[in-house]
């Protein structure tokens, strides 16, 4: 008898450990009880990753609102998926998704004239998906977007400007290390 093939339930094996059978048949016995615990094991792997993936399902992805779309691309919890021919226009509509997005979230930081400080503390978990939309839009298609939504291209002129800032502060620490003096306080 073959019994790496027999059917039999888990049930059943420890049920036959306990009638103490001899030697050769309890080793097949222990053999067969490990290799449904891995069996086991690899199921429920299976089924979390079942779980996992029923997340990204069609009709998952149809039932949710364009704001619950929108949110995990913006806080870079997803990623865009890399553009080919055949999932370009889903691509570009992601784009224009998060675009529409940030453009809302400013237009009411424009009506209130926020200054910068105020955008980047109202508009920080956008950061990551406005980077995303850098990172994946063509020049011409950044253009276009920031001519059609005036929130994106304020928002894109405050991190514009911030970053020069940035950039004007390191260069003034890196030539005041150089010079050996600490500049005047003022």
């Amino acid at each position: 008898m073959n019994w790496s093939f027999s059917p039999c339930t888990a049930n059943s094996l420890p049920a036959g450990i306990n009638r103490k059978p001899t030697p050769g048949p309890f080793i097949e016995l222990d053999r067969m009880t490990h290799q449904l615990d891995r069996w086991r094991a690899l199921l429920q792997y299976q089924l979390a990753l079942a779980q996992e993936l029923n997340v990204g399902t069609i009709d998952n992805v149809l039932a949710k609102s364009d704001h619950e779309l929108a949110a995990p691309l913006l806080s870079g919890d997803m990623k865009f998926p890399p553009a080919n021919d055949t999932n370009e226009a889903l691509v570009a509509a992601a784009r224009f998704q998060i675009a529409t997005v940030i453009d809302l979230q400013m237009q009411p930081l424009i009506e209130t004239r926020a200054d910068d400080l105020t955008v980047l503390g109202a508009m920080h978990g956008t950061m990551a998906g406005f980077r995303q939309l850098m990172d994946t839009a063509s020049p011409a298609e950044m253009r276009s977007l920031m001519q059609r939504f005036s929130g994106l291209y304020r928002f894109a002129q405050v991190l514009e400007r911030v970053a020069a800032g940035i950039s004007l502060v390191t260069f003034r620490c890196r030539s005041d290390e150089g010079a050996g003096e600490r500049p005047p306080a003022r």
